[in-house]
């Protein structure tokens, strides 16, 4: 063999053991992960949450209500608080004329109210409100003209203050009235009852 024919063997020979050695450290192909479980969330817990202890700074103390006061006649007097009175000064018949919307004339009566102040300190005057039900339990609508005079103001510790207010109530149905006082809401109401004009 020439020495041509020696080198094309050697080759040959060199390509067949290169190919062998690549096939054989060809990687093998990895293995499919294992898929991996989604953790869970714990449930919160469900145990209710306790109301507020009673007596908290937060708590909401009711003042509570006065007590009424017990009713007298319409010719007394009427003690509501201590050194706080109230009278009726007088009540009688008058023919009123209306001068707001929803107002009726007619036969009214007209209830001047002293209020008596002996509590040590002013007591204002500007929240009394009076009501008026006639003989029959109905209640009468006030009527805010001539001569009506509300309190307003205060009265002053030893001093007394007058207020007039009109009710719309016929004759037949004066024989037992009912007449209350709320001099405000830390005073208990002055209830007086009997004949008006």
């Amino acid at each position: 063999m020439g020495a041509i024919g020696k080198g094309v063997a050697w080759g040959a020979a060199g390509l067949l053991l290169l190919a062998g050695c690549t096939a054989g450290t060809q990687s093998t192909p990895s293995a499919t992960p294992t898929d991996v479980p989604t953790p869970t969330v714990s449930q919160l817990p469900t145990t209710p949450v306790p109301p507020p202890v009673p007596g908290s700074a937060e708590e909401t103390v009711d003042a509570g209500t006065p007590s009424p006061a017990k009713s007298v006649d319409v010719k007394k007097t009427a003690s509501v608080s201590s050194g706080l009175e109230v009278n009726l000064a007088s009540i009688k018949g008058i023919q009123a004329q209306a001068t707001n919307p929803g107002e009726i004339s007619g036969p009214a009566i007209a209830v001047t109210i002293t209020v008596h102040n002996r509590t040590g300190k002013p007591v204002e005057l500007d929240n009394v409100v009076v009501t008026a039900t006639d003989s029959a339990n109905q209640a009468s609508s006030e009527i805010t003209g001539p001569p009506a005079s509300p309190f307003t103001g205060s009265v002053a510790q030893g001093a007394k203050a007058n207020g007039t207010y009109i009710f719309r109530m016929d004759a037949g149905v004066r024989s037992n009235v009912r007449i209350v006082v709320s001099v405000g809401p830390q005073f208990p109401d002055a209830v007086f009852t009997g004949r008006a004009g």
